[in-house]
Order: C-alpha cells, then sequence, then structure tokens
C-alpha cells in the first residue's frame, strides 16, 4: 500500500466527517443505521458462528466493556480534571480519530473482537473457560479506570447524589411492580435495561440544570424533547425503555437473540449515562 493511497484514504475520511457541525438529522440517522448493521448483522452472526451463549456472564462482559468506553472518553476532554490525554484527529490512523462518538465504538468493537479471540485461544490451550481471559483483561482495566476517575472527581458530591437518585427511582420503579405482581422486570437484563435509561434521563437533565451555560443536548431527539420538560424527557426515555421490552418479549422469541436485542439497548443507555455522569463529576471551569 504505497503512500498517495494512505493518503487519498484519510482525506476520504477527513470529507466523511459528519459531526464537524453536531448532530443532524442526516448523520444521526446515517450512523444509526451503521450501528444497527454492525451490531446485528456483523457481530450476532460471528458470535453464533462461535456459539457463544448471549447469558448473564457475557451481558455483564459487555456491559463493563462498553463503560470502559465512556471512560476512556474523558481523556480526550479539556473540561476534565483528568486532563486532555488524547487529541482529536481527523485522521483514521491516528488513536485521536477514535476518541469520539461514534468512532470510538469501531475501535472498541475491533478491541473486543481480537480479545475474544485470544479468550477463545488460551481456552483452548490452557483448557480453561472460552471467556476468562477476555473476563480478565476487560474486568481488570475496568476496575482501574474507575479507581482513577474516583480519584480524580472534582465533583464527587454531584456523581454521587445524581448516582443514588438514579438507584432510588429504578428502586421505586421495582417496588411499584413487585407489589402489583408484574413479571416484566424479573429477569436481570430487563432490570438494566430500564436502569440504563434512567440513568441516561437523570444524568442528562443533571448536566442541564447544574451547568446550564456550559452543558447543552447534542441529539436532535432529546434536544427537543428537553425544550419542553426535563421530566417529560425522564417519563418519556422509562416509557420507551418499557415498550422496547414488551416489543422485544412478544415478537423476539429465542432466548439469545432476545438478550442480544436487550443487551443493545443497555449499551446505548449505559455508554451515554455514564458519560454523562464522568462529565459531571470530572468537570473543571
Amino acid at each position: 500500500m504505497n503512500s498517495i493511497y494512505i493518503n487519498n484514504l484519510i482525506n476520504f475520511f477527513v470529507r466523511l466527517n459528519l459531526f464537524d457541525k453536531g448532530y443532524t438529522i442526516y448523520n444521526t440517522f446515517l450512523f444509526s443505521i451503521i450501528g444497527i448493521i454492525i451490531y446485528f448483522f456483523i457481530i450476532y452472526p460471528y458470535l453464533r458462528f462461535k456459539h457463544q451463549k448471549i447469558n448473564l456472564r457475557f451481558i455483564c462482559l459487555v456491559f463493563c466493556f462498553s463503560l470502559i468506553g465512556s471512560i476512556l472518553r474523558m481523556f480526550s476532554q479539556n473540561y476534565s480534571s483528568i486532563g486532555k490525554i488524547i487529541d482529536f484527529s481527523k485522521n483514521p490512523l491516528s488513536l485521536g480519530f477514535y476518541s469520539i462518538y461514534p468512532n470510538i465504538f469501531i475501535l472498541l468493537g475491533l478491541i473486543f473482537l481480537i480479545l475474544y479471540e485470544l479468550s477463545l485461544y488460551f481456552s483452548k490451550l490452557f483448557n480453561i473457560s472460552k471467556l476468562f481471559f477476555i473476563e480478565l483483561i476487560v474486568y481488570f482495566s475496568f476496575f482501574i479506570l474507575l479507581f482513577y476517575v474516583f480519584i480524580n472527581l472534582s465533583f464527587s458530591f454531584y456523581f454521587f447524589i445524581i448516582l443514588f437518585f438514579c438507584i432510588l427511582l429504578f428502586l421505586f420503579i421495582f417496588l411499584i411492580f413487585k407489589i402489583f405482581n408484574f413479571s416484566l422486570l424479573k429477569p436481570f437484563e430487563n432490570k438494566l435495561v430500564v436502569f440504563s435509561q434512567i440513568l441516561d434521563s437523570i444524568t442528562s437533565v443533571s448536566g442541564l440544570v447544574l451547568f446550564p451555560n456550559i452543558f447543552k443536548e447534542s441529539h436532535i431527539l432529546s434536544s427537543l424533547i428537553l425544550s419542553n420538560s426535563f421530566f417529560l424527557f425522564v417519563f418519556f426515555k422509562i416509557f420507551f425503555s418499557f415498550f422496547l421490552l414488551l416489543i422485544i418479549n412478544k415478537f423476539i422469541k429465542g432466548e439469545d437473540e432476545n438478550k442480544f436485542f436487550k443487551l443493545f439497548i443497555i449499551i446505548l443507555g449505559f455508554s451515554t449515562g455514564f458519560r454523562n455522569i464522568l462529565t459531571i463529576g470530572l468537570f473543571v471551569f
């Protein structure tokens, strides 16, 4: 591959950088379609080919891996107390290119597949569980990064009080379901789906309330709802999570497929919600 070809490839990606002017209806729709294609038509067939069960163990693994992405996002922000370590670049061959959403998911997806393949290799070599190696790497990395975040929190009170209210709201909803004997929240993955949307909505509203002159909602639909009512936004996100759970349970009967669809919602909710709460907790003027 000669240097002229590489330069042409780089220039193509630079021109394709659709987020120069922020989120629009066009780029939001385009990257949503791309994300759906990658997740459901590339990753899921790959996991099926590898005979990977979408069980609680796998869900927790992917859940923590997605949170790692949210933490790494903080290393490219000027306002973070961690300090800006990675500078954004339009060059797809540079690490800085993958420091923003949705580019970071491309890198994380590739890393996950490499670690998964290595885990399969070591499982055969040492006769251990096929997820052991990737779990070791992901959980160790997650807790090290989380510890680093905690010791650098500039607004620890905001961080933990927002998290407390998210948990409190979830427990309130869970108690209502328990009292009326509704079974929708019994599976653990269903609980994660609802809590992910609670975290996303509460942290979004908290950022706008605490720092109204600094933070703003960049996504089109969310911005439209938030402009009318903060309460409506939280209600909409929670209602939408229940609606999606009912639709998935009704039409996706296969156990693995059912959980894989729910995992998609969990990743979306927690990756943005955890990023939001990190943004507040690590914020510096």
